[in-house]
């Protein structure tokens, strides 16, 4: 995944992600293929950069 852009490359910025974006990424992924992105995708995200309910919560909502 591209974690220099998550942690903004330079500076102090920082990327965020909201939880119901990971969850609708989720329902969308289809193939073996889109799951293992949406993990990636997940992962690139520390805990700490999640807004809302963290994904896992979202997962078992599934």
């Amino acid at each position: 995944m591209h974690t220099e852009w998550v942690l903004g490359g330079h500076g102090t910025v920082v990327r965020y992600i909201s939880a119901v974006v990971l969850l609708e990424l989720r329902l969308g992924a289809d193939t073996p293929k889109r799951k293992k992105a949406v993990d990636r995708t997940q992962e690139a995200f520390q805990s700490w950069h999640t807004i809302g309910l963290t994904p896992s919560t979202l997962d078992h909502a599934g």
